[in-house]
């Protein structure tokens, strides 16, 4: 991830869709934001730019040196289920490809300690996998517990006390390709799990960004039918 997310279109697109969808639902810049799960630093990186406070969260060691050597400053070592922030005190709160992962035990814990650290009016942004049967070797070797329907999402961040404000599918205008590559991957394995974030031709790389482009014009006018990954925002009442 660290030598892929600033320039590999999956992770530019993932981070123009958020700024997107920030600019539409969020204030800012917040005063105190907080990017859960982390990871290695891209988002945090990408949009502490924006101003406010930017603080990122991660249970990685690793992960976190690899932030330090970003040059981030503000950094805390915890899970997502007991975040060490106190209870509204933050008024915008990214949760990015995280509850899918199998180190989540519980997704509604981590809901709720979303909702008590925000404030009343703040925004969560939250996005995750899709559609249970698209599992493959690619969710195996990103440490992946399961993958959300957007009505089983949408349901688990109301039921902790959000509002949602906008709920969609996202990456379909290139939904058909990826069902493709990864039934694929799944009915011919021959080699052992690996991510399909992976290192393409610059060409290739262009169009995608421009597909992404496209799809992200046409989020702004219409909810999405289907796609690989849910998007949710929220507000705190």
């Amino acid at each position: 991830m660290f030598e892929q997310e600033d320039h590999h279109w999956w992770f530019l697109a993932k981070r123009a869709l958020v700024r997107s969808l920030l600019r539409r639902y969020a204030a800012l810049p917040p005063a105190v934001a907080l990017d859960v799960g982390c990871g290695t630093g891209g988002t945090l990186q990408a949009f502490s730019p924006l101003g406010g406070l930017w603080i990122g969260m991660d249970r990685s060691e690793l992960g976190l040196r690899l932030c330090r050597k970003r040059g981030l400053p503000r950094l805390l070592q915890a899970s997502a289920g007991a975040l060490p922030v106190r209870s509204e005190s933050a008024d915008l709160l990214l949760c990015l490809d995280v509850l899918y992962h199998r180190g989540i035990l519980d997704d509604r814990a981590v809901l709720a300690e979303c909702f008590r650290v925000l404030r009343p009016g703040g925004t969560a942004v939250i996005i995750d996998s899709a559609l249970e049967w698209l599992r493959g070797p690619h969710d195996e070797a990103v440490h992946a517990r399961k993958r959300y329907r957007l009505g089983e999402l949408s349901d688990l961040v109301g039921g902790g006390g959000f509002q949602i404000v906008r709920r969609s599918y996202a990456n379909t205008l290139l939904f058909l390709p990826m069902v493709a590559y990864r039934l694929t991957r799944r009915w011919f394995p021959g080699q052992p799990p690996r991510s399909d974030v992976l290192a393409i031709p610059r060409p290739l790389q262009t169009i995608l960004v421009a597909v992404m482009q496209l799809e992200r014009w046409i989020l702004r006018w219409v909810d999405l039918p289907i796609g690989t990954s849910v998007v949710v925002v929220a507000k705190k009442p």
